[in-house]
């Protein structure tokens, strides 16, 4: 069997993603069932060469079809949370030298609701991730960065408000 989306042939006939592309193979072919398989059915049926699972699947390519390639919304989540830790870090270290001049402190500000908007992006990014590809560490890291660059970004944003409402009453 092959994939529909790139033309890779598949390792697993049960397999829910392409090895390759990821693809969703369920959602690609109509009427492609997948069969559930024990986590020791490979123990249980190694004695017996006639079954499919002696024949094609071993524990390592179970972890392959369990972490796929990492696909567009992945590379996205990490993309965004990447780009608003870095405004996080960027904001966080200039808000209280900025003090006194209050148009770098309006940049600032402008620069840190970027962050914040990019951290949130990347989280949606996340989700859509999570339902349509398989797992990726390059999610996890999008992931656990898109929370720490909303979470600096939202300690820069507040000081820098309470201080230019001080500056502009």
């Amino acid at each position: 069997m092959f994939c529909p989306n790139c033309g890779e042939k598949l390792i697993n006939p049960n397999q829910k993603f392409c090895q390759v592309c990821g693809a969703n193979l369920k959602e690609l072919i109509p009427g492609y069932a997948i069969e559930e398989v024990e986590s020791n059915s490979y123990s249980k049926n190694a004695l017996n060469p006639q079954t499919e699972i002696y024949n094609q699947q071993t524990p390592q390519l179970q972890q392959i079809n369990k972490q796929g390639i990492p696909n567009k919304y992945a590379k996205s989540c990490f993309a965004c949370a990447l780009i608003s830790f870095i405004i996080g870090d960027i904001t966080g270290f200039l808000t209280f030298p900025a003090i006194y001049l209050w148009p770098f402190l309006i940049l600032l500000t402008i620069l840190t609701i970027i962050g914040l908007t990019f951290g949130i992006l990347s989280r949606t990014y996340k989700k859509r991730s999570e339902e349509i590809e398989p797992v990726s560490g390059l999610r996890k890291a999008g992931s656990v960065l898109g929370i720490i660059g909303i979470v600096f970004n939202s300690i820069s944003l507040l000081p820098t408000l309470i201080i230019l409402m001080f500056f502009f009453s």
